[in-house]
C-alpha cells in the first residue's frame, strides 16, 4: 500500500488561532465572574459546556486536517481523515484527471475549513466529494458511485500510481 501526504495548507494556522480565542475570551469573563463570587453551578455548567463543544468541534477538524491521507493499493483507494476512512474500489475509477482551474469548488454541505475541505462542492455545474486540502488544483476521479476531489501533494506521483490501476480496462483518463 502507496500512502500520499495531501498537500500542505499554511491556512490551518487560523484553526490553532480560532483555539486560542475561545480560550482566551472564555477565560476572561469566568475569570471575572468567579472573582466577584457570581461563580454557581447554575452557570459554569452551561459556560463550560459550551466552551467544551466549542473546542472540540475546532479541534476534530484540526485533527481531521492532520490525519488526512489517500492509500492506494492493488484493488482500492482508502481516504482517510480523522476517525473515518472511504473507500473507493479501483476498478469502479472510470476516470482520473487534473483541475487546473482557480477557486471553483463552492461548498453545497459539509466543511470548508482553512487547509481542510470535506464534503459535498460544485464545481462546473457538477457536484464533488472534496477530501482536500484546498480548492484548485484537485485531482478529479470519476466513479460509478460519484466525482471526488483529492489535493495529494504529489499529484503527478499520485496519477501515475493510480491511473494504470484504475476502471476496468486498467487505464483511467487525463486530460
Amino acid at each position: 500500500m502507496q500512502e500520499f501526504k495531501p498537500q500542505a495548507s499554511p491556512r490551518i494556522i487560523w484553526g490553532w488561532a480560532l483555539i486560542l480565542l475561545i480560550v482566551v475570551s472564555a477565560a476572561a469573563p469566568a475569570y471575572l465572574t468567579y472573582k466577584q463570587g457570581e461563580w454557581t453551578l447554575a452557570t459554569a455548567v452551561p459556560f463550560v459546556g459550551l466552551i467544551l463543544l466549542a473546542l472540540g468541534l475546532v479541534g476534530y477538524f484540526l485533527y481531521a486536517a492532520y490525519t488526512l491521507a489517500y492509500e492506494v493499493d492493488e484493488k482500492q483507494l482508502v481516504i482517510r481523515w480523522a476517525n473515518r476512512r472511504l473507500t473507493i474500489p479501483l476498478k469502479e475509477i472510470k476516470k482520473v484527471e487534473l483541475s487546473q482551474e482557480g477557486k471553483t469548488f463552492a461548498r453545497l454541505w459539509g466543511a470548508s475549513w482553512p487547509g481542510l475541505h470535506i464534503g459535498t462542492f460544485a464545481h462546473r455545474g457538477e457536484k464533488y466529494n472534496l477530501h482536500a486540502t484546498a480548492r484548485k488544483n484537485v485531482v478529479l476521479l470519476y466513479t460509478k458511485k460519484g466525482q471526488f476531489g483529492l489535493t495529494p501533494a504529489n499529484r503527478e506521483e499520485f496519477l501515475a500510481v493510480l491511473q494504470p490501476k484504475a476502471g476496468k480496462s486498467g487505464k483511467g483518463g487525463k486530460k
